[in-house]
This record gives C-alpha cells, sequence and structure tokens, in this order.
C-alpha cells in the first residue's frame, strides 16, 4: 500500500475509503462503491474537478476490456443519456491499436484524451464519442490502469482541459488507484 497520500485524500479519508471497500458486501457493491465514493465528499470530488469515474476490466474469455461501473453523477448521466450504445456494451478489444485504454492497460501506464473518440473507438464513431463528451461536460479524461484480477482501468474524467492538470491531481489519482487495486486484490483475487 503506498503512503503518498495526496493532499486531497487524507491519510484519514484514505483508512475511511479502505474501510469501505472491505465491508462491500457483493462485488456490484464494490464496484459500486469504487465509482462513487470521491463524490460523497463534495469538497474532494470539487477539488480534483472530477465529474465522471469509469471502472473497467479485462474480460480474458472475449478479449476485451469492459465497462463494469460508471458514477451515478449527473455528467455520467448526461453522457448516457444519447449514446449510440448502452454503457455495459461498449467492450473494448485490448488488442485495439490506437484506442488509449487498451494501451494504458497493455503498456501498464496512464494516458490522457482530450478526445473520446480514441477512447470509444472502433465500437463507437468519433462523432457519436464527441457527443458523449459533450454531453458529460467533460474537458479530458485519464485512462489509469489496475493490476488486479485481470487487468483493467480507472477513468477519471475531469472538468478541466488537460493543461490544467496538476501533480496534485495525479496525486490523487494514484492515490485512489492504488486504494482501488488493493480493494480489489483482496476481495477478488
Amino acid at each position: 500500500m503506498s503512503k503518498q497520500y495526496s493532499s486531497h485524500i487524507t491519510p484519514e479519508q484514505y483508512e475511511e475509503m479502505k474501510n469501505s471497500f472491505a465491508a462491500s458486501l457483493s462485488r456490484d457493491d464494490l464496484f459500486h462503491k469504487i465509482v462513487n465514493l470521491p463524490f460523497g465528499d463534495k469538497l474532494l470530488s470539487t477539488s480534483v474537478d472530477l465529474g465522471i469515474m469509469v471502472l473497467l476490466q479485462v474480460n480474458p474469455d472475449t478479449g476485451t476490456v469492459d465497462r463494469v461501473a460508471l458514477s451515478d453523477t449527473e455528467r455520467a448521466k448526461d453522457a448516457v443519456k444519447l449514446s449510440a450504445k448502452q454503457f455495459n456494451e461498449i467492450k473494448i478489444p485490448i488488442s485495439e491499436p490506437g484506442n488509449i485504454i487498451s494501451d494504458a492497460i497493455r503498456l501498464n501506464e496512464f494516458k490522457f484524451t482530450e478526445d473520446w473518440a480514441c477512447m470509444f473507438n472502433p465500437i463507437l464513431t468519433p462523432k457519436q464519442a464527441r457527443l458523449n463528451q459533450a454531453n458529460a461536460g467533460i474537458e479530458c479524461s485519464l485512462v489509469y490502469p489496475l493490476n488486479s484480477a485481470n487487468g483493467g482501468a480507472l477513468i477519471f474524467s475531469f472538468y478541466q482541459p488537460q493543461a490544467n492538470i496538476t501533480n496534485e491531481h495525479l496525486a490523487f489519482v494514484a492515490s485512489y488507484a492504488d486504494l482501488v487495486d488493493t480493494a480489489l486484490k483482496k476481495k477478488y483475487v
């Protein structure tokens, strides 16, 4: 477990989040908490300009990256409201070249985008992906790989352009992703 906390996540908050994840009653409950916990603290989510979170997992049977949980924010609801495909129907081949989700997972390094077309190809057209992004009011998204289970990622979508994402935003993302990876490893190896 990382002891490097973001100034946005205090050691006390980190422990509270860890305990909340540990108390999950089911896999779906844990997934729901993962994408919603930061939004329970308005000061935290506002201080890092966070609008939406998505949890993705690699499905070894299909060779795809599947969307398994979406935050319950108004922005997330707006993003899927007019989507050409339902949230759980969007499955990205893990080997898809040029898709930053599959790239982030395969290379085990985080990736930024200000254009959702590179997160949704080849499932949605660029126009469809950009419509989802516009409906959500999101400026940029960061795909952060997870190493638990068969692999996966968290998508952190921000109200700020990439140029405004600071080291503090990145420290929050790294701390939170470490917490999530630990929770997933403990619950569902």
